[in-house]
């Protein structure tokens, strides 16, 4: 019974980290790709960069809060200062005693990194030397941990 507990908690991690992948992959398709509303490809510039994630944190933000996949939720999402991009989550199915922290910030910043290192669609991001903060909350609002993945962690 221990065993299947056990299993249950790192298969909701494991799905929680796999839903977070897929939807920086998605986010960076998006300020890649051809907006609905942009009407000439953009540069890659700085004023392009800003002006592109701001137009998406304010169209995710509309759309919040929804869900990734079974376990985990996308509350929001915060352009920074300094070429930051936050995003809030909440482990729907979980509380903060479940879950493994070091286990699953280690995990998921391995596989983040390798992410945004490898996707061609992360180059914007890896130019731009974009920081990504990622912000985890149990089912009863309480703050899990958060991941912070910068630059120096993603550059050759």
């Amino acid at each position: 019974m221990a065993e299947q507990k056990t299993q249950s908690k790192a298969k909701q991690i494991l799905l929680t980290i796999l839903g977070a992948i897929m939807f920086i992959a998605f986010i960076s398709m998006l300020v890649t790709g051809n907006f609905p509303w942009r009407t000439k490809p953009s540069a890659s510039t700085q004023l392009h960069l800003n002006k592109d994630l701001m137009q998406l944190v304010s169209e995710y933000n509309k759309q919040a809060p929804f869900m990734i996949d079974a376990n985990t939720q996308f509350d929001n999402i915060m352009l920074l200062p300094g070429n930051k991009i936050r995003y809030t989550f909440t482990a729907v199915n979980m509380t903060k005693d479940e879950i493994d922290v070091d286990a699953a910030k280690d995990e998921q910043a391995t596989m983040l990194i390798n992410q945004i290192r490898t996707n061609p669609q992360m180059k914007i991001f890896r130019k731009n030397k974009v920081s990504f903060s990622l912000l985890y909350k149990d089912k009863d609002g309480d703050f899990i941990y958060e991941l912070a993945i910068t630059p120096d962690m993603y550059e050759d």
